[in-house]
């Protein structure tokens, strides 16, 4: 038996054609050629904004108790502008995080499908499991990224108004 070639680019390149890796056809040619809708903003690329936007439809629905959708108050636009006054090393690891979410957490599932393209039930479950996960990091990746998105939406002026009426119905 030959000797495991080493992880590189090439390595793994060698391993998937031996046949001694098997990874589907759509999912490598889903992750080599994108196709992200444009957003034009100055800090996220299409495909950190796009990965937000599947995030937020998770962690806020767009049917919600509330009424107003995340995409009502531009919500990505929110979240660039916030990442976008972090400290560099913040941002990259926000960047980071993203990356991971869209290719690292569907596979352990395992789905091999980009986050992005899954269902929303399937998008919901692959978030709970790393919720729910015995690993501190897995739990905190996530917890993160609910943070991040949760603290846009519910300081958002419209946001606050319609909780306040909310409150002042209920005296």
């Amino acid at each position: 038996m030959d000797p495991m070639p080493e992880l590189s680019r090439r390595g793994l390149f060698k391993l998937v054609t031996k046949g001694s890796i098997l990874i589907p056809v759509s999912y490598v040619v889903g992750v080599t050629f994108g196709g992200y809708p444009d957003y034009n903003l100055p800090t996220l690329t299409d495909k950190e904004a796009t990965i937000l936007e599947s995030l937020t439809e998770v962690v806020i629905p767009t049917e919600n108790a509330l009424g107003i959708p995340p995409k009502d108050i531009q919500l990505i636009h929110k979240l660039d502008t916030f990442i976008s006054i972090m400290p560099a090393h913040g941002r990259g690891r926000i960047k980071l995080l993203l990356w991971m979410v869209e290719h690292v957490f569907p596979i352990r599932m395992p789905y091999f499908e980009k986050f992005t393209r899954l269902s929303l039930e399937h998008r919901k479950k692959v978030l709970e499991r790393f919720d729910e996960s015995g690993g501190v990091a897995s739990r905190a990746m996530v917890r993160a990224l609910k943070a991040l998105i949760q603290n846009s939406y519910f300081n958002d002026p419209a946001v606050v108004a319609k909780i306040q009426d909310l409150r002042s119905c209920d005296t």
